[in-house]
């Protein structure tokens, strides 16, 4: 039997999101130590800049080589190149359906980051999720209610700082 899908969000400081590193290495070990075939986990990172703040690039590569996380879209506030800032937030809801589909096959979310910018701003990308994934089926207000049963069933958790 597959482990549940997980969808986890850490976002800004790398130093910070304890959390979700330990989610990582947890899956990480169960692949490695115990052969676990896993269900998919999807992390979105994000930190300042990808040369000076990216403190567990290699971790989180391997746990993607080894399929311990299926995806990892880092993002970077002050990536050289780049216009203007890219955060957390806007990598998810670039990816609207994909975490559409997550939610139908029942993934849990993990967010870690400041309360004030993350929190609502992951809120808001999974509002954004159920509108453009579900079509017609959500408008704002029912994406809200949508997001809020996510909360209400255990699906979503936040471990936030101000």
């Amino acid at each position: 039997m597959k482990a549940p899908v997980q969808a986890i969000e850490s976002a800004r400081h790398p130093t910070r999101n304890a959390n979700a590193n330990s989610t990582v290495q947890e899956r990480t070990w169960q692949v490695e130590a115990q052969g676990t075939e896993l269900g998919e986990a999807l992390m979105y990172f994000g930190c300042e800049h990808p040369d000076r703040d990216y403190l567990y690039r290699s971790e989180l590569e391997h746990a993607v080589a080894i399929g311990a996380l299926t995806q990892l879209r880092p993002t970077f506030a002050q990536a050289p190149g780049e216009n203007g800032a890219v955060f957390v937030q806007h990598a998810m809801a670039s990816d609207a359906r994909v975490l559409y589909e997550l939610i139908l096959s029942g993934a849990v979310f993990y967010v870690c980051g400041k309360g004030t910018t993350v929190g609502a701003g992951v809120r808001q990308a999974l509002e954004c999720a159920f509108r453009e994934g579900g079509g017609s089926l959500y408008d704002k207000d029912s994406a809200y209610d949508a997001v809020k049963k996510l909360y209400a069933s255990g699906r979503m958790q936040q471990d936030v700082f101000a």
